[in-house]
């Protein structure tokens, strides 16, 4: 695991605020780790809803997991496709019939096309 895939630091919460631990730090078992670069989601989860407060006004409920700070950015993607790879046979296979090295390749970068639409 490269130091891109460890956490940086943990979140936690303890008698209602919010707490960061270092990585190499004492923090509790039920610790939120962060990441700098966090690994791809394939389905999306929500971060929020929008409710009502206590007198009737549409307000953000966070989840338990990430509650923004000032200056956050927030953005919503939709969830992205597993990349599928073609296989060395497959990729031999596209080599029949192409004359040039640049035949070949637009015709594996076209199976990679049609696989991954």
């Amino acid at each position: 695991m490269t130091d891109r895939e460890k956490p940086f630091c943990y979140v936690y919460k303890k008698n209602g605020e919010q707490f960061f631990a270092p990585k190499d730090g004492y923090y509790p078992a039920d610790a939120t780790p962060l990441y700098t670069h966090p690994a791809q989601r394939t389905e999306q989860e929500p971060v929020a809803e929008i409710v009502n407060d206590a007198l009737g006004c549409l307000t953000t409920r966070w989840n338990d997991e990430w509650i923004p700070n000032e200056g956050d950015k927030l953005y919503t993607t939709p969830p992205q496709r597993p990349w599928v790879d073609l296989t060395y046979e497959e990729i031999c296979a596209s080599g029949n019939g192409n004359r040039t090295r640049n035949d070949f390749a637009r015709t594996v970068l076209a199976k990679f096309k049609e696989r991954n639409q």
